[in-house]
């Protein structure tokens, strides 16, 4: 979102806040239809130290969403890799009002049970599988060193942990999925999820719970598979048919 990266710039400038606000009003009304938006606009915001107007327009396109749904039943998460706008836009709320010390509500109540939703999803589609998260080699070093234990999980070391990746990867393609790619997990989100909810990293709940608000986050994507001879998904800077591709094969 160049519009929320350009009101960053400008905050940060001095002098030119009626402008970079300018920039960020143009982009609210995509709140209601652009899964990006959100997390841009709310961290532009959040940047500038205006988070209560970040909390007040995510609150106010919630409640237009919400508007739109059966006030019956919770609306629909979405897929898990790719959630819906009002997931979303739940999410970035939840955690602006917990940035800002507010009391829990009902939207944060909803937040919350979607957030679960999710968890079951990425749950049943593992069938304890990989969630896919990508831990980057020196979060991969910093993850082991700090969970040992982690180690059946996501590997002894980083070659094996890649190998599974993409091993899972191309089971899931034959398996007749489409869309595929990884997330790039760290060791401090990990461990912010897991103090957030007062649970333990090593958790496999609180791990799937991680996965799934990484796997919201379209930043954190990186699709599968890469052309041949393009740059391999994991990072290394090789090409792909040189670095991950045969790891499927080993």
């Amino acid at each position: 979102m160049a519009r929320a990266l350009r009101a960053r710039v400008m905050f940060q400038a001095g002098g030119r806040d009626d402008e970079a606000m300018a920039e960020l009003t143009a982009l609210r009304p995509l709140l209601l239809t652009q899964p990006d938006v959100p997390a841009y606009l709310s961290a532009a915001l959040d940047a500038a130290g205006r988070s209560s107007t970040a909390e007040t327009w995510l609150s106010e396109a919630v409640g237009t969403l919400l508007a739109e749904h059966d006030t019956t039943a919770d609306p629909e998460v979405g897929p898990p890799d790719a959630p819906g706008v009002l997931f979303l836009l739940l999410q970035q709320r939840h955690r602006v009002r917990r940035n800002l010390n507010l009391p829990h509500d009902r939207q944060d109540d909803l937040a919350d049970r979607l957030e679960n939703q999710l968890v079951r999803q990425v749950s049943e589609r593992q069938g304890g599988a990989s969630d896919l998260l990508l831990w980057p080699r020196d979060e991969f070093d910093k993850l082991l060193a700090a969970r040992p234990e982690l180690t059946d999980v996501y590997g002894p070391d980083w070659d094996a942990h890649r190998a599974r990746l993409e091993k899972e990867l191309v089971r899931l393609t034959g398996a007749g999925r489409t869309g595929l790619g990884v997330y790039r997990a760290t060791v401090a989100g990990l461990d912010a999820f897991a103090r957030g909810r007062d649970g333990d990293p090593t958790d496999a709940a609180v791990r799937a719970g991680y996965a799934a608000e990484v796997s919201a986050r379209p930043a954190a994507r990186v699709p599968w598979p890469p052309e041949r001879n393009d740059a391999c998904w994991c990072g290394s800077g090789l090409k792909y048919k040189k670095d991950c591709l045969p790891r499927s094969r080993s």
